[in-house]
C-alpha cells in the first residue's frame, strides 16, 4: 500500500490541516458528517492524531516484529496485527 510518507504535522493556517513535505494530507472541519458542529478542541485533536498515524504505525510493526522474534503470542499480538492490516487496508 502507497501512502504519503511521513513525517506528518499537524499545521494551523486558515484551517486546521494535515501536511507531509509533499504538501496537504487533509484539511480538517468543524463539522461532523451530519453538519453537527465540532469543538476546535476536538478539530485539533483530530488532526494530531492523524498527523501522527504513520509514526504509530511503524512503531507498531516495529513492536510486533519484536514479538514475533520473541516467541510472544496471544490477543495482544493479534489485535495489533489487525491493527496494521486495517492501517494497510487488508
Amino acid at each position: 500500500m502507497n501512502y504519503t510518507p511521513g513525517p506528518w504535522a499537524f499545521k494551523t493556517k486558515w484551517c486546521d490541516q494535515v501536511v507531509s513535505d509533499n504538501g496537504c494530507i487533509c484539511i480538517l472541519t468543524e463539522y461532523d458528517g451530519e453538519g453537527y458542529p465540532r469543538t476546535k478542541l476536538e478539530s485539533r485533536a483530530n488532526a494530531r492524531l492523524i498527523a501522527a498515524s504513520p509514526k504509530l504505525l511503524d512503531s507498531l510493526k516495529t513492536l510486533v516484529e519484536g514479538m514475533r522474534a520473541s516467541g510472544i503470542n496471544g490477543p495482544h499480538l493479534m489485535a495489533a496485527e489487525a491493527a496494521i492490516k486495517e492501517a494497510e487496508g487488508g
